[in-house]
């Protein structure tokens, strides 16, 4: 099974030495709303916002951003199926 989305940006988030309050201000965000993806609360709104933090992260190596991006279309789905 892959990892979650939440441990996947929390792993990026190391590998980068970056705290989530970074991430958050550079995104325009509250710290509390990427901390509940960090905790798997909840997930980013889009795809286009995960684009977004991985641009941000600078993650350019295309396996690392299709797993991400793939850990999140599996929660989105997951999460509209039980619905």
């Amino acid at each position: 099974m892959e990892p979650e989305f939440a441990d996947q940006l929390n792993r990026l988030l190391q590998d980068a030495d970056r705290p989530a309050s970074w991430l958050a201000r550079r995104l325009h965000l509250s710290a509390s709303t990427v901390s509940r993806w960090l905790d798997g609360t909840t997930q980013p709104e889009s795809l286009m916002r995960v684009e977004a933090i991985l641009d941000t992260l600078r993650i350019d190596e295309q396996e690392v951003r299709l797993n991400v991006l793939n850990a999140y279309r599996y929660w989105w789905r997951r999460r509209t199926i039980l619905k």
